[in-house]
């Protein structure tokens, strides 16, 4: 689960990530909070949808990543960018996420990013074209990925009986 905490006076720029499994669990801080949450899926977002990102109204396409894009050519997807919010969310729990099946539930910024388009290693920077992707370590291929959103968890659980509910004093 992934919570992104609002920007308060005072308060640091945060996201919370927690992993449970059936036999551990860990609850770690990552420095990236909301703002730059946002900033970093939207950059993402921008190499993989162009009517979305580059052909929407008041595209921030070009400003996130530095340079322009003619339409009809390849999306110019930023792939150590990927690699470093995959270190990001899940750098410090690799160990306890290792070969497991991922149940994702994210919140925020994280609702609008495809998990699977994270790189779990540096990307070989030499290799273009095709082979540049094709080379590349995607969390996809280490993981199944299931992605729960929140809003559907919360309905299936006020749909609950009141019974199997639980209670706290």
């Amino acid at each position: 689960m992934f919570l992104d905490t609002p920007v308060w006076i005072q308060t640091p720029e945060e996201t919370f990530i927690w992993v449970v499994t059936k036999t551990d669990s860990r609850w770690v801080r990552s420095e990236l909070g909301t703002p730059s949450l946002q900033r970093e899926v939207a950059a993402l977002r921008c190499g993989l949808d162009y009517d979305g990102t580059w052909g929407a109204s008041g595209s921030a396409c070009q400003d996130l990543l530095k340079t322009s894009y003619t339409h009809g050519k390849p999306l110019p997807f930023d792939r150590d960018r990927a690699h470093t919010l995959y270190k990001v969310l899940f750098g410090q729990i690799e160990d306890v996420i290792k070969d497991k099946h991922l149940l994702i539930v994210p919140a925020g910024a994280l609702t609008q990013l495809p998990f699977q388009v994270l790189i779990t290693e540096k990307p070989d920077t030499a290799a273009s074209g095709g082979d540049a992707f094709r080379r590349v370590a995607w969390l996809i291929r280490k993981h199944a990925l299931t992605v729960l959103r929140l809003f559907l968890l919360s309905r299936r659980c006020a749909s609950w009986p009141r019974t199997t509910m639980p209670v706290v004093p």
